[in-house]
């Protein structure tokens, strides 16, 4: 009965979504309706899924049907996986939500993320570029591997919300301080390393960019990215059990998490790899050859369409564009070249890397599509399809 109310529930957040937004949508209602159906699809493959598959979700959900940590809500507060078991108890013990009823209801969380990553790149991007005929944008709010790593209870959801509500808030951060500061605080506690690249990048592309902000914007942005920084950089130590962003010991956790994701059927070995193939790897990979199943050749094709949009990108006309490009793009491609290679440390297990993986290239993708943006524009070269 409670999936059942969880679901008219979540049909009625993206409705309220939807119309609230509805004059920055560039498609039609009924295509971001189409988008949560299919994501209530992969919901129900990934439910499936699980049935014969190992998943994070059922520890979470038993951590709070058990009350692992006691019966005070307050114990289960923390970062990272902490953080999930504490969205997850006042669902379970307070509202008594089945499993399905707190999967269903993360779920809505992922699709959230995915209607404002919809949201910020819509906003940035002008001209409708085409791929087998059909728009661009669109194909995007169907990729099923974002779906897929979004519709359960666990860290992929929440923080592909959090990314999404951040990003869409820092194209406009003077109209959209509540979302950004509610996004930001989402990303801080479910990885706080992600957060913590997010910052230095909006830096690094505030000190090196003159379009698209402001004068008083940078000050801002840099005064108070300097200022969370400290405090991000605490709590992530605090929970790698490190005390200090020693380089050696950030090297020993590093290894020690990379052995641990290692131990699944789906590990690679990337203690050997040079850093160019740990980035390839996280990125790129199952590639077809290497597919350890059928899911594998699904996220193998969508694999081979991001490594020919990088590798497009890998050309004069795009670095001609990138200095001159508008800060919200340099931030993106920076946030995401960074969390690609803090990420690729330690992801060994294929399986999580495809996971983690996806709250970034959405970033990779509106910069791709900036870049084809401007190719069009000024070198009237298409970049993408027809």
């Amino acid at each position: 009965m409670d999936t059942f109310l969880v679901l008219l529930f979540s049909i009625g957040v993206v409705a309220v979504l939807v119309t609230a937004y509805s004059e920055q949508l560039r498609h039609s209602k009924g295509v971001l309706y189409g988008a949560f159906a299919f994501h209530l699809l992969m919901f129900t493959v990934y439910y499936l899924y699980t049935a014969n598959n190992a998943s994070d979700s059922f520890a979470y959900y038993n951590t709070a049907s058990t009350m692992r940590y006691g019966e005070d809500w307050g114990n289960y507060y923390g970062v990272s996986t902490y953080f999930i078991n504490f969205l997850s108890f006042p669902l379970v013990q307070y509202l008594g939500f089945s499993y399905e009823g707190v999967m269903l209801l993360f779920s809505l969380f992922g699709f959230i993320g995915i209607f404002y990553f919809y949201l910020f790149v819509t906003e940035g991007i002008v001209h409708r570029h085409r791929l087998f005929g059909i728009d661009f944008i669109m194909l995007l709010l169907f990729l099923p591997n974002m779906h897929f790593w979004s519709v359960s209870l666990g860290k992929g959801s929440v923080v592909l919300m959090g990314m999404g509500m951040l990003f869409y808030a820092l194209n406009n951060i003077g109209r959209r301080v509540v979302v950004l500061l509610l996004g930001g605080l989402i990303v801080f506690h479910v990885r706080s390393h992600v957060l913590l690249v997010i910052l230095a990048s909006s830096v690094v592309a505030s000190i090196f960019s003159s379009k698209g902000i402001k004068g008083w914007q940078k000050l801002i942005i840099v005064a108070v990215s300097l200022a969370a920084i400290s405090p991000v950089l605490s709590t992530f130590l605090d929970y790698a059990g490190l005390e200090e962003a020693d380089s050696q010991e950030i090297a020993s956790w590093q290894s020690h998490r990379t052995n641990d994701l290692s131990n699944a059927t789906s590990g690679v070995d990337l203690e050997n790899y040079s850093q160019p193939m740990k980035i390839f790897t996280f990125l790129f990979r199952p590639l077809f050859i290497d597919s350890p199943n059928a899911m594998g050749l699904i996220v193998s094709v969508e694999n081979l369409f991001y490594l020919i949009f990088f590798l497009k990108c890998l050309s004069p006309t795009f670095f001609r564009y990138f200095p001159r490009s508008p800060w919200i793009v340099k931030v993106s491609f920076i946030a995401f070249l960074g969390v690609s290679i803090a990420l690729a440390q330690i992801s060994a297990n294929t399986g999580i890397a495809i996971r983690q993986k996806s709250q970034v290239m959405y970033l990779f993708l509106f910069v791709f599509l900036a870049y084809a943006d401007y190719a069009y524009q000024k070198e009237k070269k298409l970049v993408i399809g027809e």
